[in-house]
């Protein structure tokens, strides 16, 4: 009778700490998720724009008011201008229009969207062309 009451106690013991595992493991997948996965997307008109043309960025996802920077990166420690920016609307979408710099290398970039007080959300790929010569 003893030996079957302690399998039993070994049993329940068991299933209790399978069950304590899978509900921690549900409970830290399912922490932050609203944080963490929102999903925001960066569009830009052309990704070949000529030497000191214009850069049309639209992005949705964003957070209602929420300020938006766009970046142009190519190094990391180097120089990457902030090239325009705007506020997502009720919608959480942003559109900006701004003309890039000439001093702007030919070459391939990234475009990048920073929030404020937060860190880069969303990029596009850009490549920066040489400026036709009209005759």
């Amino acid at each position: 009778m003893r030996l079957i009451s302690a399998n039993k106690l070994a049993i329940v013991a068991l299933i209790v700490a399978v069950l304590t595992v899978v509900t921690g493991v549900t409970w830290a997948a399912n922490s932050g998720q609203d944080q963490d996965l929102r999903k925001v997307e960066l569009q830009i008109d052309n990704y070949k724009v000529p030497q000191g043309g214009n850069l049309d960025v639209i992005g949705a996802g964003f957070d209602p008011g929420e300020t938006v920077l766009i970046q142009i990166f190519r190094a990391q420690g180097g120089i990457n201008p902030i090239v325009g920016g705007g506020v997502a609307n009720d919608a959480g979408v942003f559109q900006v229009s701004a003309a890039l710099r000439e001093a702007i290398e030919v070459g391939a970039y990234t475009v990048r969207a920073l929030v404020i007080g937060g860190d880069w959300v969303a990029s596009a790929p850009l490549l920066i062309v040489e400026k036709e010569v009209v005759k």
